[in-house]
């Protein structure tokens, strides 16, 4: 970390901006857009230490896109709520549309989603860009430094 001594916090913060920028941006290219929500709601921030950054997504099933799913079972939560729409034996439904049609169903099974690593793929899709960016920062940093030598 001795190079960090010598390099200013201001610059090392821009170029940090810069990165996380890059990539913030790079990930929502590559996001599936279906409704905008994961595009909309990917976020970054610049840790208080100045040298870290983070990027991710506030939407709750982002995760499930990214790493996919398992065929799985889904059935109802029985709330309170819920008793409006149960039936005979106070059984609570699934209730959807599937072609402008209403579906009531006790349970769905699930055949599972296939991953979308869409967060991965556009960090990798970002790291040319990165690599130009921080070539450019190094040589702007030695310019600097020594015209102040």
């Amino acid at each position: 970390m001795a190079l960090q001594r010598g390099v200013p916090s201001v610059w090392r913060a821009e170029v940090l901006q810069r990165v996380v920028l890059t990539v913030k941006s790079a990930i929502e290219q590559a996001t599936p857009i279906k409704d905008g929500h994961l595009k909309a709601n990917t976020r970054h921030e610049i840790l208080t230490t100045g040298v870290k950054g983070r990027i991710y997504n506030r939407t709750p099933y982002a995760v499930f896109v990214h790493e996919g799913t398992k065929p799985h079972v889904i059935l109802p939560k029985f709330t309170s709520r819920d008793a409006a729409r149960t039936i005979g034996g106070g059984a609570a439904l699934l209730a959807f549309q599937i072609g402008g049609r209403w579906v009531r169903t006790p349970m769905v099974r699930h055949p599972g989603t296939r991953a979308n690593p869409f967060m991965r793929r556009g960090l990798t899709e970002a790291r040319p860009s990165l690599s130009l960016l921080l070539k450019l920062a190094a040589a702007d940093l030695i310019s600097e430094l020594r015209g102040h030598a």
